[in-house]
């Protein structure tokens, strides 16, 4: 399923670096600053709806309303698995500290990815997407 979402996923940003302006690059910085906040606060609930919103708006960007809805199809089953293992960690403190180090280290991509796409680099930017999605999935224990 991730690999799939990966594919999909790849495939937004190099259509989405097509779009990006200034005006994007603003939207994706707000939004990691918000997703920042959250996880200082330990508000994991926003950081979780912030996470997809990044990824949501990365999609929606491209322009491309096939991939947008497939993506959206898909999008349900990926927030089935990300809900179950934010439940797990809700209901076991003792893997908090894993799971913020994760959320951080996952801010850390999405802003290279931003970045990419702030310097014109589709590639870059697409490979940056691909490491970050399978590396979730590893940790998710997904495929």
């Amino acid at each position: 399923m991730y690999r799939c979402r990966t594919v999909l996923e790849v495939q937004a940003v190099r259509e989405a670096a097509g779009h990006f302006s200034a005006k994007a690059a603003s939207k994706f910085n707000a939004l990691m600053r918000k997703a920042d906040k959250a996880i200082e606060k330990g508000d994991f609930d926003r950081v979780f709806g912030l996470n997809s919103d990044f990824h949501g708006s990365m999609i929606e960007l491209s322009q491309n309303v096939h991939l947008i809805g497939l993506c959206r199809t898909l999008q349900k089953l990926i927030l089935y698995y990300r809900s179950a293992l934010l439940n797990k960690v809700k209901s076991d403190p003792s893997r908090e500290a894993d799971y913020v180090n994760r959320l951080k280290a996952k801010q850390d991509e999405h802003r290279a990815i931003v970045e990419a796409l702030t310097k014109g680099d589709e590639e870059g930017a697409a490979l940056l997407m691909q490491n970050h999605l399978l590396e979730t999935a590893q940790h998710m224990d997904i495929k």
